[in-house]
């Protein structure tokens, strides 16, 4: 427990040394109705509608050009949209950006942004600095500054962040076996080994058989990270002393494994995780051959839907920490679907540059946050008990749910509507996460080597993880992997870590 403090507390400071962010961002939070959004910079420049050409990222059917839908965002934000959705933007994007044909407003993936054509472009110029204007728009500066920092590049922010919950992780159980077996949600690592036995050596399902594990894993042995952030690791990279600290090389870390191999030993986690595809893993609940598995927390409502319909008693659940662990952390994801940015080639003036935030800014409005979460009242919703309610779900996913894509702060301001208990728990447990979350210190700096090897670094800790639990490498083992990783790159990305990290504290 020990290490868990200078991790998480050091992080911070990474996030504090952003003076620039932590002012602007801070500095304006207040309502974005119609009256205030209207003293936005670039709001009210021009009567003409603002034309705007957006790329957006999107796998789905895409809406019909001309929809009602779009035509009400058009008129609330007195826009005329050009909207191009792409599916395979991650190929496309790259030659747009060499040859300079850009639209007005770029959407780059999360997997994009540290990509060395995506980091030179942001350098060089292509982008608009978006750093200085952010403080005038209330629905973007109430974005949360970590946020802004993780989508950031050399502390300066060149694109707006599709915004979503920072942390998002939770553990999802069967409540109903909980409940047949008298079982609490665990409060420290002890009560969470219980739980696991308890599961693994009852009869939770009433089959007669002891053949449940208490936990369900795949490939990626997500549970060994989790309990090493519960134990005190870094979320992959923190800061001590002022330098980059990779997880895995930490104590608590090690502690996590042994943990996890014990688990393992003893058959509480599914024997076969190492060669189980997430889409089996996924199966392999909904069969019921495990209590929990981690996921995240809108994916509860989705499986407790789909077990109810082989076994309507069944009730799900979920937790997202160990409160026993001196508040037990959670950890924090980058918490954007990617960035929009905005070229200089297409957007050339201050001017319209501004009518572009306004326009953003507008989309985290009350009105449009209805839209987005909602759709339009009497086609996709209706008015129950003072109340939003859905009148047709899958017209709305079809209609609606893709403009999703073009937010950039949330819908926070949206109608409140009565939702599914899972549902409403999950947001709730995000609340939590974002209070608790430990940040990744990476997360926002660029390191050529990773760039360059990060998969085959990445894969030589993974498969070292997986052989120390199944017990084919001890811990001596452990330590000639973690060589291997320092020779093979390792040292050179710590390095590159620790000069963008001094270079963005300046």
């Amino acid at each position: 427990m020990k290490n868990r403090l200078p991790y998480a507390k050091k992080t911070t400071v990474l996030i504090s040394s952003l003076a620039m962010l932590g002012t602007l961002l801070t500095a304006c939070g207040g309502d974005a109705s119609p009256k205030g959004e209207a003293k936005s910079p670039g709001a009210a420049a021009s009567n003409e509608p603002l034309k705007l050409s957006v790329l957006v990222n999107y796998i789905g059917e895409a809406p019909q050009p001309g929809n009602e839908v779009q035509k009400t965002i058009e008129k609330l934000t007195n826009s005329d949209l050009d909207i191009q959705w792409l599916t395979d933007i991650k190929e496309k994007l790259p030659v747009m950006v060499a040859s300079g044909t850009l639209p007005k407003v770029v959407s780059v993936t999360n997997s994009q942004l540290k990509l060395p054509y995506m980091v030179a472009a942001m350098r060089g110029g292509t982008f608009w600095n978006l750093t200085p204007y952010l403080k005038d728009y209330p629905n973007l500066a109430a974005i949360d500054p970590l946020i802004y920092q993780n989508t950031s590049l050399d502390g300066q922010v060149y694109g707006l962040p599709a915004v979503r919950p920072v942390s998002r992780g939770a553990i999802t159980y069967r409540a109903d076996w909980f409940k047949k077996l008298g079982l609490r949600e665990p409060q420290t690592l002890d009560d969470f080994y219980v739980v696991l036995k308890a599961i693994a050596s009852g009869d939770p399902d009433g089959s007669g058989k002891a053949d449940k594990y208490g936990y369900l894993e795949f490939k990626s042995l997500g549970i060994v990270d989790r309990v090493a952030i519960w134990l005190g690791a870094p979320n992959d990279w923190g800061i001590a002393d002022g330098k980059p600290v990779y997880a895995p090389t930490t104590g608590a870390y090690l502690e996590s494994l042994r943990f996890v191999k014990k688990l393992y030993d003893e058959k509480l986690i599914n024997r076969d995780f190492a060669v189980m595809e997430k889409s089996a893993w996924e199966a392999a609940f909904l069969q019921g051959k495990g209590a929990m598995l981690s996921n995240i927390t809108d994916t509860p409502f989705k499986l407790e839907e789909q077990l109810k319909k082989t076994n309507p008693q069944a009730e799900l659940n979920m937790f997202n920490r160990l409160p026993g662990l001196k508040g037990g952390p959670a950890k924090a994801e980058n918490g954007s679907n990617g960035i929009f940015s905005i070229p200089k080639s297409s957007v050339k003036t201050e001017a319209e540059l501004k009518r572009i935030l306004a326009f953003f800014d507008r989309l985290g409005g009350p009105e449009l946050s209805t839209l987005f979460k909602w759709g339009l009242e009497g086609k996709h919703y209706k008015i129950e008990n003072g109340q939003p309610v859905y009148i047709d779900a899958k017209l709305y996913n079809l209609e609606v749910f893709p403009y999703q894509k073009l937010m950039a702060a949330d819908d926070a301001k949206a109608l409140k509507g009565s939702e599914p208990p899972l549902v409403a728990k999950g947001a709730e447990l995000n609340k939590d996460n974002a209070k608790h979350a430990v940040a990744n210190a990476a997360e926002a700096l660029v390191s050529e080597t990773y760039a360059e090897k990060g998969g085959q670094l990445d894969k030589l800790i993974e498969d070292a993880k997986t052989k120390f639990v199944m017990g084919k490498i001890d811990e001596e083992g452990w330590r000639q992997a973690l060589e291997q990783w320092r020779k093979s790159g390792g040292d050179q990305v710590t390095e590159e870590y620790a000069a963008a990290y001094a270079k963005v504290k300046k």
